[in-house]
C-alpha cells in the first residue's frame, strides 16, 4: 500500500477513485445474468458496484461514495467470492454503516453469486 504524502499526492489520489468509479457510480440499469438453463433473469437494483480488483481499503471509499450519493436506493455489491477478504471488509463496513437501513446476503436470497454478492438498502 502506498503512503500518500501532501495534498497534491491525495488529489491525485482522488481524481484516480472518481474517474475509476465514475461509470460504477452513475449505473442505474438493472444488470443482466444469465443462468445454467440459457434463460436469463433480470435483477432489478438500482445500482450495480461491481469492486473486484480493488483492495478492502480502496474498495471501501468507493462503496462509502456510492452509498452516500445514493439516498434510498438499492445497491448490488459484487465483490466476488476469493478467500473472502474483500466480502468480509464490505460486510463490517456495512454493519457498521450509519445510511445503511438493510442488507441482503447474496446466500440468503438465493441470488446467482451467492456469497459473492450483498445488497445494500440505503437511507
Amino acid at each position: 500500500m502506498k503512503i500518500i504524502k501532501g495534498v497534491k499526492e491525495f488529489y491525485r489520489f482522488l481524481k484516480y477513485i472518481a474517474e475509476d468509479s465514475l461509470n460504477i457510480l452513475n449505473n442505474k440499469s438493472g444488470i443482466e445474468m444469465s443462468s445454467n438453463k440459457n434463460r436469463k433473469i433480470m435483477y432489478h437494483y438500482d445500482m450495480e458496484l461491481d469492486l473486484h480488483g480493488y483492495n478492502a481499503e480502496d474498495a471501501l471509499v468507493i462503496l462509502d461514495k456510492a452509498i452516500l450519493s445514493n439516498e434510498n436506493s438499492s445497491i448490488m455489491v459484487i465483490h466476488g467470492k476469493g478467500n473472502g477478504i474483500l466480502r468480509k471488509a464490505v460486510r463490517n463496513f456495512l454493519k457498521e454503516n450509519r445510511f445503511v437501513r438493510d442488507v441482503h446476503y447474496g446466500e440468503d436470497i438465493n441470488i446467482i453469486g451467492a456469497d459473492g454478492i450483498t445488497v445494500v438498502y440505503t437511507l
